[in-house]
């Protein structure tokens, strides 16, 4: 008898175990009610916070603005503009004027108005690589004081321009001229420079 009872015992142990399980409860959301008091103070946290970090950038925006502005005023201010009076065949010239797209002018405007105003042939052209501007070594004291010191491109610098525009005709004082009268602010009258560079090479 004893043996009958473990062997049912047993066999109803596995029944147990291999019957499904029972499913779970189902879990309630919790519900969260906040203290008005202290939403209300968290939203204005949120809010100081989010007004601090765009008052700081916006300070940074417009201290890189300022500084990237101030940079561009110096560089303008330095700018020099060389107008030349070029030889291109005997008792022929052209003017050439560099340095003016550095004062953030429009070269093909410039040269535009440039050729109404004298009413001749005037254009942006490229400078040749390496291009030369003349330096105050041009003067003939540079020469030791002697009479026809250095000139033309014994006595230049490379300039950097990219783009020049050629006028044709010896017009570098009234080119000056026009230039300080009617971009006068814009381009500082310290910064033009007039002056003879000699021939220029190919002739045309």
């Amino acid at each position: 008898m004893a043996a009958v009872a473990a062997e049912t015992a047993n066999g109803g142990d596995a029944a147990a175990a291999s019957a499904p399980a029972a499913p779970a409860a189902p879990i309630e959301p919790r519900k969260v009610v906040y203290c008005g008091k202290a939403l209300s103070a968290n939203l204005r946290l949120l809010s100081t916070t989010a007004r601090e970090k765009a008052a700081k950038d916006s300070e940074r925006k417009a201290a890189k603005a300022a500084r990237t502005a101030q940079k561009t005023a110096n560089q303008r201010a330095a700018a020099k503009v060389f107008i030349k009076r070029v030889e291109r065949n005997k008792r022929k010239y052209v003017t050439v004027i560099s340095g003016l797209e550095k004062h953030g002018l429009d070269l093909k405007k410039v040269a535009k108005d440039l050729g109404k105003k004298f009413a001749c042939g005037s254009s942006v052209t490229k400078a040749n690589p390496g291009a030369l501007a003349p330096t105050s070594a041009t003067a003939p004291e540079a020469d030791g004081g002697k009479e026809g010191g250095k000139e033309g491109k014994d006595a230049m610098v490379p300039s950097g321009s990219l783009e020049e525009i050629t006028v044709q005709g010896d017009v570098a004082e009234e080119v000056r001229e026009w230039i300080e009268e009617v971009y006068e602010g814009v381009v500082p009258e310290d910064n033009l420079e007039v002056v003879d560079v000699g021939k220029k090479k190919g002739g045309g």
